[in-house]
Parts: structure tokens; sequence; C-alpha cells
């Protein structure tokens, strides 16, 4: 490997992503053990696995988690949870880049199709409500 870890990250539970992207699951070091550390270096991840001192350069930081669990992505750990109920019930139009792909699970949940859309433009509302077939 060419270079140093900026940092190294170690002293607690890792976590990734499991392959879906979905949810966290226990990081495991290459030989399938657990994962006891994480080396970044130029902003990103260069190794998940044991502390390593082949990583370890004279300007390396140490990050001890002190027992608590590194997870990926950005976190934001304050969430009211009357409003965050409400908005797991709502319309996430995450990823939806069109109104038929916003709208695609909720018809498909329904065993509905998407019919062809009328030429003039329509709010989202109506749009559903026009373009529901049975």
């Amino acid at each position: 490997m060419a270079g140093y870890a900026d940092v190294i990250f170690g002293g607690g539970a890792i976590y990734t992503a499991d392959p879906g992207g979905r949810r966290l699951v226990p990081a495991t070091a290459a030989d399938g053990r657990p994962a006891t550390a994480v080396a970044i270096a130029g902003g990103s991840v260069i190794a998940v696995g044991a502390a390593d001192d082949d990583l370890a350069g004279p300007r390396t930081e140490f990050a001890d988690l002190r027992g608590r669990a590194l997870v990926p992505g950005f976190q934001d750990a304050h969430v009211h949870p009357a409003f965050a109920g409400v908005t797991m019930i709502g319309c996430n139009l995450i990823g939806a880049a069109t109104l038929d792909e916003a709208i695609a699970p909720y018809l498909a949940s329904l065993g509905l199709g998407v019919a062809p859309r009328p030429s003039h433009t329509l709010t989202p509302k109506l749009a559903v409500q026009c373009s529901v077939r049975s």
C-alpha cells in the first residue's frame, strides 16, 4: 500500500451498510472476524479490519472510540418523534426523477398500472387520479 492513513479509528464497534444499503451490519475484517478499526486517507476509507501498524505513519492520528460505535454516512441523531412519524407515513420522493417514478411504487402496491399521460400539464394530485387504470 502506498502511503499511510491520515486517521485510524479504533477501540469500538465498526458498522457498515448491508449490500442493499438499507441497514447497518457489523463490519468484518478480511479474515472474517469483526472489524475493530477503520483507516482513512485523503478523505476515503482505505482499510477496514484490525488496527494495523503498517498503515500508521508519523503523522497518522489515532481516534479512540472508547467503546462507542463507528457508523457510515451522515447521521442526524436529533429527531422529534412526532415529526419523524408523520414523515414516515408521507410520500417519499427521494430518487424519483419523474412523476411516474414517484407514483409507481404506490400504484404497484395497489396492483394498478400507469396509463399514458394527457398532453397537458397536471398537478401531482390530479396526475395520480388521471393516471391510474385498473
